[in-house]
């Protein structure tokens, strides 16, 4: 290819097909049109240029939400030092690269990523203000992965902080972009995940159905908008919809939460939706076994278990809570369903 005008060119057109090619894999699970696309991509433009690596990293974050945690912190460390060999400090593909390295580093659980998770996110963050502005998107698309960051750090105090950034950002977004805004739409989520999560701990039953009440109140709104404007097999819709059912569980609307659980894990194979694996296992562990059915809710933790156990590494945070869900479930559950041949 030569000249500016025709590099250019293919490069737009690339993104273009890059953005389509996103979309399908994201509704569908189906990777091929990427595939197809980053091998064009390389033969046409190289395997280093900016549209190339966007194409990589896209494909391999999908491939991400499957294959096993350590084998994608390998593929995002190598990815992310090709991208800062061939691109500028500036480019958004680098910085794409650079936050999906922290992002799988950190979800890897050790103590250690988890601190540097937040030290990497919280300099992206500054860089971003720095380069592009307090009130550009990426900034605040950082902002809000450095509080995601904070949360999962877990130290004391961080669970405070992340809700006082997550309600910062949200009140951000409603003001620049709209409360009907797909861009709001995505924070309010992580503020009403970041709900749950802190009434899992409230000190009391009044604060817990306070903070489980509220994060019931904002995913429900979410699934339903992003039912009508996205479909109902849309992996948004689909987690809305696990973290109001996670909301009814804690309100003690387990019965409630069962039939909803149960559609988002049946539609997510249908449609091959990459959910985090062993979600919606796990919550429809707990909401069998809140609705009085033991032996459903032993067999769903025993899948949570297997599928986390295959995707987080051994001594995570995802897999000492399967461990423990499924614990507790087998001492709960009829002799007869502890002893299957």
């Amino acid at each position: 290819m030569t000249g500016p005008t025709a590099l250019a060119d293919a490069e737009a057109d690339l993104a273009a097909r890059y953005e389509v090619a996103m979309h399908r894999a994201e509704t569908s699970g189906d990777l091929r049109d990427l595939e197809r696309l980053l091998a064009r991509a390389a033969e046409l433009l190289g395997a280093s240029n900016r549209i190339a690596l966007l194409v990589e990293c896209g494909l391999e974050e999908m491939k991400s939400r499957a294959r096993p945690l350590t084998e994608s912190v390998e593929v995002w460390e190598a990815l992310w030092w090709r991208a800062s060999a061939a691109l500028p400090s500036d480019d958004p593909t680098l910085m794409s690269a650079r936050a999906f390295r922290a992002r799988y580093r950190r979800r890897r659980g050790r103590s250690e990523d988890l601190e540097a998770g937040v030290e990497s996110y919280r300099r992206q963050w500054e860089q971003r203000r720095e380069a592009l502005g307090v009130d550009h998107y990426r900034t605040r698309v950082m902002h809000a992965n450095l509080a995601l960051a904070v949360r999962d750090r877990d130290a004391d105090g961080d669970l405070d902080e992340a809700l006082r950034m997550l309600r910062d950002e949200v009140a951000h977004r409603i003001a620049n972009y709209g409360e009907q805004h797909p861009f709001t739409w995505i924070v309010r989520s992580v503020l009403a995940q970041t709900l749950v999560r802190a009434a899992e701990r409230a000190p009391g039953p009044a604060r817990r159905a306070e903070l489980a009440g509220e994060a019931a109140e904002i995913a429900g709104s979410l699934a339903d908008g992003r039912r009508i404007r996205f479909g109902v097999a849309d992996i948004s819709t689909l987690r809305a919809q696990l973290v109001h059912a996670h909301a009814l569980v804690l309100l003690g609307r387990a019965a409630e939460a069962v039939p909803e659980i149960r559609h988002v894990h049946s539609k997510a194979r249908w449609a091959r939706v990459p959910l985090e694996p062993g979600w919606a296992e796990s919550l429809l562990a707990r909401a069998e076994a809140g609705a009085g059915e033991p032996s459903e809710a032993l067999r769903w933790a025993e899948e949570s278990h297997r599928l986390k156990a295959g995707y987080f590494p051994p001594g995570s945070r995802q897999v000492v809570e399967a461990e423990r869900l499924l614990s507790r479930l087998r001492e709960d559950a009829p002799f007869d369903s502890t002893h299957r041949s």
